[in-house]
């Protein structure tokens, strides 16, 4: 439905939305493709990261990675929950959409040398030599960014070829040398400083930004998760993921936060797809009110499903009480009722 219009109310929202959030340490940030991201989030403990505010959005930087958000005229955030691996937990995110036509970044199917990276969030890197490696993403642009004379010449001796090119062997050079990887899009860029993760030389993920590419995923050529209810002719350019009520950064059990669930379903009020918030009342009514659940007519949207699933898990946090909870989540959310207090992942 690219012909979906924004009010000028709901670009507003979107841009206060951003300079918010890049105010909140808890907040975390991703912009890629469906097999190709980039993910923005501070680390508990490290020295306090530099935050610039300007007209359209703002930055953040920070010694392991940098993040900048530009808010175009008619963008729309969708607001949503994804069902986690742990029982009685879901996530949160934001998506930043613009039509498809206004969304178009450089497509490049090969290796391609771009110049030096004017737009480097860091200044002293802003006469590195940035590469495109030519994932062909409709909606965002993939690259690397070096002044290293080793990997320069691997890279401009592969300029041409294809990302995964085994004749190349590129991308094993990119892997050894770790440069700054760049994930950007309409809606800005995210910056990786860190080391490349590696299980065959012992290099973990690490804590706060990082890159991950998976390229049995990017072989679909899709742009997002069918789990993500973007809006059709819409695309993703950057994903918002709020500090979660019951999980931390690493992923870990922590006590619920009311407050921070509530301010998440005021984004829900705001920014969800249509009839998902009211199938959420509609069964914690029911669950409330004891309804078997059996007798609750299943809805009709992939997502109103969903979001009946979330509140349940939800309800475990809110109403713990509620006598007939565990066998709504029996019935609903298979598995869910069953786990009793083993929260680990």
């Amino acid at each position: 439905m690219a012909s979906i219009m924004v009010s000028d109310a709901t670009a507003s929202a979107a841009l206060d939305l951003v300079r918010s959030m890049l105010a909140d340490r808890q907040a975390g940030w991703s912009l890629g493709t469906f097999g190709a991201l980039a993910e923005f989030s501070r680390v508990a403990g490290d020295p306090e990261a530099h935050i610039h505010l300007y007209t359209d959005g703002g930055a953040i930087l920070s010694r392991r990675g940098a993040l900048r958000v530009s808010v175009p005229k008619g963008v729309q955030p969708v607001a949503y929950e994804g069902l986690s691996h742990r029982f009685d937990a879901w996530t949160q995110t934001v998506s930043f959409c613009l039509p498809a036509p206004q969304a178009a970044m450089g497509q490049r199917v090969v290796l391609t040398e771009l110049g030096p990276d004017r737009d480097a969030l860091r200044a002293d890197e802003q006469d590195h030599i940035l590469f495109d490696i030519g994932l062909g993403a409709p909606h965002m642009d993939f690259c690397v960014r070096t002044r290293d004379s080793v990997l320069l010449r691997h890279l401009r001796a592969s300029a041409g070829a294809a990302p995964f090119d085994p004749s190349a062997a590129v991308m094993a050079a990119v892997k050894d040398a770790s440069p700054t990887r760049i994930c950007r899009s309409r809606l800005g860029r995210i910056e990786v400083y860190q080391p490349i993760a590696s299980r065959q030389r012992g290099i973990p993920v690490p804590p706060g930004p990082h890159t991950h590419l998976w390229p049995q995923l990017l072989r679909s050529r899709r742009t997002h998760s069918a789990n993500a209810p973007i809006p059709e002719g819409w695309l993703p350019l950057l994903d918002l993921h709020p500090g979660s009520p019951v999980v931390d950064a690493e992923g870990r059990a922590r006590p619920f936060d009311p407050a921070l669930h509530q301010a998440f379903q005021r984004l829900l009020e705001r920014h969800a797809p249509s009839g998902y918030i009211e199938e959420k009342m509609m069964v914690t009514a029911a669950v409330i009110a004891e309804v078997p659940p059996e007798r609750y007519p299943r809805a009709e949207s992939r997502a109103a499903r969903k979001g009946a699933r979330i509140a349940l898990r939800q309800m475990l946090h809110t109403h713990p009480d509620a006598p007939r909870l565990q066998r709504w989540l029996a019935v609903l959310d298979r598995g869910a009722g069953t786990c009793g207090a083993d929260t680990h992942a």
